[in-house]
Order: C-alpha cells, then sequence, then structure tokens
C-alpha cells in the first residue's frame, strides 16, 4: 500500500502559509490524517522560510507510521542558522521554533544540494487540541 505523501511549491509570498495550510488540510482530509499540531508546525516552518529563506519553498508531507513528517525546504544556506532563540517579550515574532518544538516529537535540520531543510515529525492519534492551545497562547 502505497504510503500517503504531498509536495507542494510555494513563492516566498506572504500568502504561502495559509496556501500550504489549506492544501495540507485537504489532503489530510482525503487521507485521514487530521492533525491540528501538524497544521500549525506546517504554518510555522512555512512562515520562517518565507521570513528568512530564500526560493524555491518547497513542502513535503508524508506518513510514516503513526507519524506524520513535515518538511520545508527553501533556498537558504544556513541550516546552522536554525536554531530556538531566547524569547523577548518587547518583540513581536521568533517563537515559531519554540511552538515547533512543543508540538513535535522531534524536529531538525539538513543542509540540502539547493538550500536547507527544517523538518518536524507529529504523532498521529494523539489528542493534540489541547497542546495547539498551550502552544498556541505562547505565540502571544
Amino acid at each position: 500500500m502505497p504510503v500517503p505523501a504531498i509536495r507542494i511549491s510555494l513563492p516566498q509570498a506572504a500568502a504561502s502559509p495559509a496556501e500550504a495550510r489549506h492544501l495540507i488540510s485537504r489532503f489530510a482530509a482525503e487521507n485521514d490524517l487530521r492533525s491540528d499540531a501538524a497544521l500549525l508546525v506546517l504554518s510555522e516552518l512555512v512562515t520562517n522560510a518565507v521570513l528568512h529563506g530564500a526560493e524555491p519553498i518547497e513542502v513535503c508531507v508524508a506518513r510514516d507510521g503513526d507519524l506524520l513528517r513535515i518538511e520545508v525546504s527553501d533556498g537558504g544556506n544556513r541550516a546552522d542558522g536554525v536554531a530556538l532563540r531566547s524569547q523577548d517579550e518587547r518583540r513581536p515574532g521568533g517563537r515559531g521554533l519554540h511552538i515547533v518544538n512543543s508540538l513535535a516529537r522531534r524536529w531538525g535540520t539538513a543542509d540540502t544540494d539547493f538550500g536547507k531543510t527544517v523538518w518536524a515529525e507529529i504523532v498521529l492519534g494523539e489528542r493534540d487540541t489541547e497542546s495547539v492551545a498551550d502552544a498556541a497562547s505562547s505565540k502571544r
């Protein structure tokens, strides 16, 4: 049986996180892979690629057993620059990877021939509504 997977290309544009959420949400519904946590993690990773990366931006989402693996690749060349930062309440932003860190079983980065990939693995089947609410409230 084939593993459900989807790959999409996105422009480096402000609308790309919403477009990614829409496309991946439809894919997840069609394959019984719904996860609020996965959509939030996807949104954070695509937002980071738009703000800090370079084109091309590619998203790949695939099921691997009880995990949903989300990969966001971009043309930026600084995988080592992707790291949790200390949160400064006086500045907006800077909390995306903290949200990813709190929702993903694990996450990481990889250098590629064309830039970098940031990936995260979300456990399917866990009730994630409370976790998402907690993670989203930390963004404020």
